[in-house]
C-alpha cells in the first residue's frame, strides 16, 4: 500500500458521507489537511498523471487555500467511501471524471487588475504572454466599479498605505473556467513583470541599511488583486502587507525603455520559462527584508540559470546565460 493509499484511507475513516457531500466531526481539520498534502505530493510526482497539465488544458484549477473547507477533493472522498474503494488509483479515475465535468462548463472572460506603486510619465508597453494580454492602465471607470462594492470600498478606505485614485494597474486579460485558474495564471505573469521592474530599480544601486534593521532592496509592494468576470466586478484578494509605509517608486524614461526591451526579449525567448523563473526569484529576493531569505532567492537565480539538467545540452546553458 502506497503512502497516498494510506492517506486516502485515513481521510475516508474520518469523514461522514452525506447527500450534499461530506462532513467532518470533531477538531480533525489539521490532521486531514496533512493527509491530503501527502496525496497532493503524490499527484505532483506522478509521471503517468500530469495533474497541472490536466488543469491547464481545461482552464480550471482546484482551490488549495482551504478557507471554507479543509479538504480540496471532499466530494471525491465521499464517493470513495460510498464505493468502499479507498485507493489512489480509483481516486485518480474520479478526479479525471470531475475534471471532465468541469470541461463542460462555460469559459469566462477574466480581467484582473494588480495595483503597482510606481510613478512614470512613459508607459510600460502592452504585451502578450501566450494567451494572456498584459496592459498598464489608469482607468477611473474601473476604480468606480470597484468602489461600488461595499466590502472592497471598506477595505480600501481602511488601508492608509493605499491610494486607489493614484494607482497604475497592471491589467491581465485571459479566459478560464474559474477564478482560481485566472488568478494563478495572471499572478505568475505579474510577478515576472515585478521582477523586471525591481531589477532595473536596483540595477547598479548600492543600498545600505542600519545594522540590526532589516529592509527590502525594492520599494515595490503587492496590494490587491481586483477580479472582473465577464466585464463585471467579482471579488478582490489581498496580499499580506509590509510593516513599513509604502512609497511610490519613480521610474525614469531610460528605466522604462529597458523594462520594455527586457519584457519583449523574455517573452520571445526560447528560454521563456526559465527567464520568467529568474525574474520572479529576483523580485522575491528584492522585496524580502530578511537577509537569509533574500539570499536564498538570489541563490535560486544562480541555480536556475547555470545548473545543467541531465537532459540539457551545453548549448542551452549558453543560450540561457546570453538571455
Amino acid at each position: 500500500m502506497s503512502s497516498a493509499d494510506g492517506a486516502i484511507k485515513e481521510i475516508c475513516s474520518q469523514i461522514i458521507a452525506t447527500k450534499g457531500g461530506v462532513r467532518i466531526e470533531g477538531m480533525k481539520d489539521g490532521l486531514l489537511s496533512a493527509e491530503e498534502n501527502i496525496i497532493l505530493t503524490e499527484l505532483d510526482n506522478d509521471k503517468q498523471f500530469d495533474f497541472k497539465k490536466l488543469q491547464n488544458e481545461i482552464r480550471f484549477y482546484y482551490s488549495l487555500d482551504k478557507d471554507f473547507f479543509p479538504l480540496v477533493f471532499h466530494n471525491i472522498y465521499g464517493k470513495l467511501k460510498t464505493e468502499k474503494n479507498e485507493t489512489y488509483e480509483r481516486f485518480k479515475e474520479l478526479l479525471i471524471e470531475d475534471l471532465n465535468t468541469q470541461k463542460k462548463t462555460k469559459i469566462k472572460a477574466y480581467d484582473l487588475y494588480f495595483p503597482i506603486n510606481i510613478k512614470t510619465e512613459k508607459k510600460i508597453a502592452k504585451f502578450k504572454h501566450r494567451d494572456i494580454e498584459v496592459d498598464f492602465v489608469t482607468d477611473k471607470k474601473i476604480i468606480e466599479k470597484i468602489l461600488k462594492n461595499d466590502r472592497a470600498k471598506q477595505e480600501i478606505s481602511l488601508n492608509k498605505n493605499f491610494n486607489v485614485s493614484k494607482t497604475i494597474f497592471c491589467k491581465m486579460s485571459l479566459r478560464g473556467r474559474n477564478r482560481i485558474y485566472a488568478t494563478k495564471k495572471a499572478e505568475e505573469v505579474f510577478e515576472f513583470v515585478l521582477g523586471v521592474i525591481s531589477f532595473y530599480e536596483t540595477y547598479w544601486s548600492n543600498p545600505r541599511t542600519l545594522i540590526g534593521i532589516p529592509k527590502p532592496l525594492s520599494k515595490l509592494n503587492q496590494y490587491y488583486i481586483f477580479v472582473f468576470e465577464n466585464n463585471k466586478y467579482a471579488s478582490y484578494l489581498y496580499y499580506q502587507e509590509k510593516e513599513e509605509k509604502t512609497k511610490l517608486l519613480e521610474l525614469k524614461e531610460d528605466q522604462i525603455k529597458a523594462i520594455n526591451s527586457t519584457i519583449k526579449r523574455a517573452t520571445k525567448s526560447k528560454q521563456q520559462e526559465i527567464m520568467f523563473k529568474l525574474f520572479t526569484s529576483y523580485f522575491k529576493g528584492s522585496i524580502e527584508k530578511y537577509v537569509d531569505y533574500s539570499f536564498l532567492c538570489f541563490w535560486r537565480i544562480i541555480e536556475i540559470g547555470i545548473l545543467k539538467e541531465p537532459s540539457q545540452k551545453h548549448k542551452e546553458i549558453v543560450e540561457i546565460l546570453k538571455s
